[in-house]
Protein backbone atom coordinates (compact mmCIF):
# COMPACT_ATOMS: atom_id res chain seq x y z
CA UNK A 1 0.00 0.00 0.00
CA UNK A 2 1.70 3.52 -1.01
CA UNK A 3 1.94 5.21 2.25
CA UNK A 4 1.16 9.02 2.69
CA UNK A 5 4.20 10.37 2.29
CA UNK A 6 5.09 13.45 -0.09
CA UNK A 7 8.46 13.57 -1.62
CA UNK A 8 10.33 16.39 -3.33
CA UNK A 9 13.66 16.32 -4.18
CA UNK A 10 15.57 19.66 -4.46
CA UNK A 11 19.32 19.59 -5.55
CA UNK A 12 21.58 22.44 -5.56
CA UNK A 13 24.67 22.32 -7.89
CA UNK A 14 25.74 22.92 -11.43
CA UNK A 15 22.97 24.42 -13.81
CA UNK A 16 20.15 24.17 -11.00
CA UNK A 17 17.47 26.88 -10.16
CA UNK A 18 16.82 29.04 -7.77
CA UNK A 19 13.98 28.06 -5.36
CA UNK A 20 11.23 29.61 -6.79
CA UNK A 21 7.69 31.29 -5.12
CA UNK A 22 6.19 28.25 -7.36
CA UNK A 23 8.36 25.51 -5.88
CA UNK A 24 6.56 27.53 -2.29
CA UNK A 25 3.36 27.04 -3.61
CA UNK A 26 3.89 23.29 -4.57
CA UNK A 27 4.62 22.35 -1.09
CA UNK A 28 2.00 24.58 0.80
CA UNK A 29 -0.76 22.85 -1.80
CA UNK A 30 0.50 19.13 -1.53
CA UNK A 31 0.86 20.10 2.69
CA UNK A 32 -2.86 21.01 2.22
CA UNK A 33 -4.58 19.19 0.04
CA UNK A 34 -2.65 15.43 0.87
CA UNK A 35 -4.43 15.39 4.41
CA UNK A 36 -2.36 13.97 6.88
CA UNK A 37 0.68 13.66 5.19
CA UNK A 38 4.37 13.75 5.66
CA UNK A 39 6.07 16.11 3.46
CA UNK A 40 9.80 15.37 3.08
CA UNK A 41 12.22 17.46 1.45
CA UNK A 42 15.07 15.81 0.19
CA UNK A 43 17.92 18.26 -0.07
CA UNK A 44 21.58 18.01 -0.66
CA UNK A 45 21.88 21.86 0.57
CA UNK A 46 19.82 23.94 1.91
CA UNK A 47 19.47 27.06 -0.08
CA UNK A 48 20.97 29.93 2.28
CA UNK A 49 19.08 33.69 1.96
CA UNK A 50 15.94 32.67 -0.06
CA UNK A 51 13.03 34.09 1.67
CA UNK A 52 10.80 30.82 -0.80
CA UNK A 53 12.79 28.50 1.07
CA UNK A 54 12.30 29.90 5.02
CA UNK A 55 8.76 29.72 3.59
CA UNK A 56 8.26 26.07 3.03
CA UNK A 57 9.88 25.44 6.90
CA UNK A 58 6.65 24.85 8.86
CA UNK A 59 5.52 22.49 6.34
CA UNK A 60 8.25 19.58 5.66
CA UNK A 61 10.62 18.11 6.94
CA UNK A 62 13.73 18.33 5.70
CA UNK A 63 16.41 15.10 4.89
CA UNK A 64 19.87 15.27 4.10
CA UNK A 65 20.20 13.50 0.48
CA UNK A 66 23.39 12.40 -0.88
CA UNK A 67 23.41 12.57 -4.75
CA UNK A 68 24.82 9.84 -6.76
CA UNK A 69 27.34 10.85 -9.56
CA UNK A 70 26.81 8.17 -11.28
CA UNK A 71 24.30 4.93 -12.03
CA UNK A 72 24.62 1.49 -14.55
CA UNK A 73 27.54 3.32 -15.57
CA UNK A 74 26.64 6.81 -16.67
CA UNK A 75 27.87 9.49 -15.30
CA UNK A 76 25.32 11.55 -13.65
CA UNK A 77 26.64 15.24 -14.19
CA UNK A 78 23.36 17.35 -14.35
CA UNK A 79 21.37 17.71 -11.62
CA UNK A 80 18.33 17.04 -13.35
CA UNK A 81 19.46 13.44 -13.90
CA UNK A 82 20.86 12.90 -10.47
CA UNK A 83 17.68 13.64 -9.44
CA UNK A 84 15.69 11.81 -11.98
CA UNK A 85 17.84 8.37 -10.03
CA UNK A 86 17.40 10.11 -6.69
CA UNK A 87 13.69 10.09 -6.69
CA UNK A 88 13.90 6.49 -7.80
CA UNK A 89 15.99 5.30 -4.82
CA UNK A 90 13.76 7.00 -2.36
CA UNK A 91 10.18 5.82 -3.68
CA UNK A 92 12.30 2.20 -3.83
CA UNK A 93 13.19 2.04 -0.49
CA UNK A 94 10.03 3.95 1.41
CA UNK A 95 7.18 4.07 -0.98
CA UNK A 96 4.73 7.69 -1.94
CA UNK A 97 4.04 10.07 -3.65
CA UNK A 98 7.00 12.18 -5.47
CA UNK A 99 5.97 14.99 -6.65
CA UNK A 100 7.86 17.67 -8.97
CA UNK A 101 8.75 20.84 -7.26
CA UNK A 102 6.60 22.68 -9.96
CA UNK A 103 3.67 20.18 -9.35
CA UNK A 104 0.99 21.85 -7.54
CA UNK A 105 -1.75 19.55 -6.25
CA UNK A 106 -5.31 20.27 -6.43
CA UNK A 107 -6.82 17.01 -4.71
CA UNK A 108 -5.48 14.53 -3.05
CA UNK A 109 -3.53 11.72 -5.32
CA UNK A 110 -4.64 8.24 -4.46
CA UNK A 111 -3.10 5.77 -2.98
CA UNK A 112 -3.47 2.20 -3.78
CA UNK A 113 -1.25 -0.85 -4.25
CA UNK A 114 1.43 -0.97 -7.02
CA UNK A 115 2.76 1.86 -8.97
CA UNK A 116 0.54 4.68 -10.37
CA UNK A 117 1.57 6.67 -13.07
CA UNK A 118 -0.03 8.73 -16.25
CA UNK A 119 1.19 9.69 -19.85
CA UNK A 120 2.65 13.07 -20.09
CA UNK A 121 0.15 13.50 -22.84
CA UNK A 122 -3.52 13.04 -23.59
CA UNK A 123 -4.06 10.57 -27.21
CA UNK A 124 -1.19 9.14 -28.62
CA UNK A 125 1.63 9.17 -25.83
CA UNK A 126 5.49 8.32 -25.85
CA UNK A 127 6.53 9.03 -22.66
CA UNK A 128 5.46 9.36 -19.07
CA UNK A 129 4.85 12.13 -16.37
CA UNK A 130 6.86 11.28 -14.09
CA UNK A 131 6.14 14.64 -12.31
CA UNK A 132 4.05 12.46 -9.91
CA UNK A 133 4.71 9.30 -9.33
CA UNK A 134 2.60 7.58 -6.19
CA UNK A 135 4.24 3.79 -5.37
CA UNK A 136 4.42 1.22 -2.30
CA UNK A 137 8.13 0.31 -1.05
CA UNK A 138 9.67 -2.25 -2.70
CA UNK A 139 7.93 -1.85 -5.97
CA UNK A 140 9.27 -4.06 -9.00
CA UNK A 141 8.59 -1.57 -11.85
CA UNK A 142 10.66 0.64 -9.77
CA UNK A 143 13.54 -1.63 -9.55
CA UNK A 144 12.87 -2.34 -13.62
CA UNK A 145 13.01 1.29 -14.13
CA UNK A 146 16.37 2.02 -11.97
CA UNK A 147 18.17 -1.31 -13.33
CA UNK A 148 17.31 -0.47 -16.94
CA UNK A 149 17.92 3.71 -16.44
CA UNK A 150 20.03 4.90 -19.45
CA UNK A 151 21.48 8.28 -19.98
CA UNK A 152 20.96 8.93 -23.75
CA UNK A 153 21.44 11.93 -26.20
CA UNK A 154 17.29 12.24 -25.16
CA UNK A 155 17.28 14.83 -22.87
CA UNK A 156 15.14 12.94 -19.53
CA UNK A 157 15.36 9.90 -21.64
CA UNK A 158 15.87 8.27 -18.41
CA UNK A 159 13.06 9.92 -16.86
CA UNK A 160 10.09 9.85 -19.34
CA UNK A 161 11.15 7.82 -22.37
CA UNK A 162 11.69 4.87 -20.60
CA UNK A 163 8.95 3.96 -18.30
CA UNK A 164 7.23 4.25 -21.22
CA UNK A 165 9.16 1.73 -22.54
CA UNK A 166 8.92 -0.16 -20.31
CA UNK A 167 5.36 -0.18 -19.32
CA UNK A 168 3.99 -1.20 -22.99
CA UNK A 169 6.28 -4.25 -22.29
CA UNK A 170 5.65 -5.27 -18.92
CA UNK A 171 2.05 -3.60 -17.54
CA UNK A 172 2.62 -6.02 -14.34
CA UNK A 173 1.60 -3.59 -10.74
CA UNK A 174 1.31 -0.76 -12.46
CA UNK A 175 -1.67 1.41 -12.90
CA UNK A 176 -1.82 4.02 -15.70
CA UNK A 177 -4.19 7.19 -14.32
CA UNK A 178 -5.39 8.88 -17.47
CA UNK A 179 -3.34 12.09 -18.63
CA UNK A 180 -5.87 14.60 -17.64
CA UNK A 181 -5.89 13.65 -14.38
CA UNK A 182 -2.28 13.78 -13.28
CA UNK A 183 -1.20 16.34 -16.51
CA UNK A 184 -4.43 18.47 -18.11
CA UNK A 185 -2.02 20.46 -20.25
CA UNK A 186 0.87 20.43 -22.32
CA UNK A 187 3.83 22.80 -22.17
CA UNK A 188 2.19 24.55 -25.13
CA UNK A 189 -1.00 25.53 -23.47
CA UNK A 190 -1.03 28.42 -21.36
CA UNK A 191 -4.22 29.11 -20.84
CA UNK A 192 -4.33 28.23 -16.89
CA UNK A 193 -2.38 32.01 -16.84
CA UNK A 194 -5.53 33.60 -18.49
CA UNK A 195 -9.21 34.27 -17.46
CA UNK A 196 -10.15 31.52 -19.47
CA UNK A 197 -8.98 27.95 -18.11
CA UNK A 198 -11.68 25.96 -18.29
CA UNK A 199 -12.51 23.74 -15.26
CA UNK A 200 -11.29 20.02 -15.69
CA UNK A 201 -10.88 16.86 -13.70
CA UNK A 202 -7.35 17.82 -13.02
CA UNK A 203 -5.63 16.61 -9.74
CA UNK A 204 -2.49 18.75 -9.93
CA UNK A 205 -1.69 20.88 -12.20
CA UNK A 206 2.27 21.00 -14.08
CA UNK A 207 3.62 24.29 -14.22
CA UNK A 208 6.29 23.41 -16.92
CA UNK A 209 8.99 26.09 -14.94
CA UNK A 210 11.82 24.94 -17.42
CA UNK A 211 9.76 26.21 -20.26
CA UNK A 212 7.72 28.87 -18.73
CA UNK A 213 10.77 30.62 -16.65
CA UNK A 214 9.90 34.16 -17.77
CA UNK A 215 5.94 33.69 -17.40
CA UNK A 216 6.48 32.30 -13.86
CA UNK A 217 9.00 34.84 -12.98
CA UNK A 218 5.91 37.27 -12.29
CA UNK A 219 4.06 35.05 -9.38
CA UNK A 220 4.44 36.39 -6.41
CA UNK A 221 1.91 36.77 -3.66
CA UNK A 222 0.63 40.14 -5.14
CA UNK A 223 -0.42 38.20 -8.34
CA UNK A 224 -2.14 35.89 -6.12
CA UNK A 225 -4.43 38.32 -4.64
CA UNK A 226 -5.03 40.65 -7.61
CA UNK A 227 -4.60 38.52 -10.75
CA UNK A 228 -7.83 37.62 -12.69
CA UNK A 229 -5.93 34.18 -14.02
CA UNK A 230 -6.98 30.89 -13.37
CA UNK A 231 -3.99 30.10 -11.62
CA UNK A 232 -4.82 32.76 -9.05
CA UNK A 233 -8.19 31.73 -8.63
CA UNK A 234 -6.81 28.36 -7.85
CA UNK A 235 -3.96 28.94 -5.51
CA UNK A 236 -4.66 32.71 -4.07
CA UNK A 237 -5.93 30.77 -0.38
CA UNK A 238 -1.89 30.44 0.08
CA UNK A 239 -1.11 34.18 -0.74
CA UNK A 240 0.27 36.06 1.84
CA UNK A 241 -1.70 38.58 2.69
CA UNK A 242 -0.71 42.25 4.96
CA UNK A 243 -2.28 43.00 7.97
CA UNK A 244 -3.76 46.35 7.98
CA UNK A 245 -4.32 47.99 11.39
CA UNK A 246 -6.44 51.14 11.70
CA UNK A 247 -5.73 53.39 14.75
CA UNK A 248 -7.48 57.02 15.58
CA UNK A 249 -6.03 59.78 18.25
CA UNK A 250 -9.56 61.88 18.67
CA UNK A 251 -10.56 64.35 21.27
CA UNK A 252 -14.33 65.65 21.63
CA UNK A 253 -15.04 63.21 18.39
CA UNK A 254 -17.34 60.57 20.61
CA UNK A 255 -20.42 61.81 17.67
CA UNK A 256 -17.96 60.77 14.67
CA UNK A 257 -17.25 57.20 16.48
CA UNK A 258 -19.96 54.92 15.28
CA UNK A 259 -18.87 56.18 11.47
CA UNK A 260 -15.73 56.18 11.80
CA UNK A 261 -15.54 52.21 12.97
CA UNK A 262 -17.91 51.53 10.10
CA UNK A 263 -15.57 53.29 7.73
CA UNK A 264 -12.50 51.00 8.42
CA UNK A 265 -14.97 47.67 9.54
CA UNK A 266 -12.78 45.75 6.45
CA UNK A 267 -9.21 46.27 8.47
CA UNK A 268 -8.07 43.61 10.60
CA UNK A 269 -7.88 45.10 13.54
CA UNK A 270 -8.92 48.93 14.79
CA UNK A 271 -7.98 51.00 17.49
CA UNK A 272 -9.61 54.33 18.87
CA UNK A 273 -7.84 56.51 21.43
CA UNK A 274 -10.21 59.06 22.78
CA UNK A 275 -8.59 60.58 25.76
CA UNK A 276 -7.50 58.19 28.46
CA UNK A 277 -10.25 55.81 26.51
CA UNK A 278 -8.76 52.87 24.45
CA UNK A 279 -11.59 51.08 22.11
CA UNK A 280 -9.97 48.29 20.56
Amino acid sequence: MTPNIVHFVWLTGPNARAFSFVNYLAVRAAHAVQTGCRVLMHVNCEPVGNPNWERIRPYVEMVHAHPPTEHNGFELTHVQYQADVLRLKILLEHGGIYLDTDMLLLEPVKCGKGCTLSPDTVGKARSINAGVIAVDAGNPFVQRWLDAFAVTDVWAYGAVVLPWELVQQDRTGVTLARAEELMPFTWEDKAILTPDWPERDARCVHMWETIWSADLAQIDDYYLRTSDSAFARLFKQYAWRPRICVYAIAKNEEMFVNRFCEAAADADRLGIKYGALDRP
